[in-house]
């Protein structure tokens, strides 16, 4: 499964309103006037690092990716839990465009070995 890119305003609009619903019942009716990048976790929306942990294992669930290196405490805010998914994502995409890459070049390399048994 192809991984896409995801902007800050998507993931401030969108994403982490509908993963804070899901994990804390979080209203998305006030998501454009409460979450913002700068919004604080545990200050703005009472978020304590048992939420933060529940918030960040629907991402990785969301997005197939490990969050293993992140811990609750060090999110402060909004844009730190999307700056840790945008670089996850961005390392699974390297990833995957090495692995694309690699499989292409061993069927060109199947492939012309096969032209070459027929020709010769």
């Amino acid at each position: 499964m192809k991984t896409r890119n995801i902007s800050e305003i998507e993931f401030v609009t969108k994403v982490f309103p509908r993963t804070l619903n899901k994990v804390s019942g979080f209203d998305m009716r006030f998501a454009p006037n409460v979450i913002k990048p700068n919004t604080l976790l545990r200050k703005d929306l009472n978020l304590d690092s048992c939420d933060t942990m529940q918030i960040i294992v629907a991402l990785e669930e969301k997005y197939n990716i490990s969050l293993s290196n992140v811990f609750p405490n060090n999110m402060v805010n909004v844009g730190d839990v999307y700056k840790s998914l945008k670089k996850e994502v961005s390392h699974k995409q390297r990833i995957e465009k090495l692995r694309a890459g690699t499989r292409m070049r061993s069927t060109q390399i199947r492939m012309a070995m096969k032209f070459n048994q027929f020709h010769k």
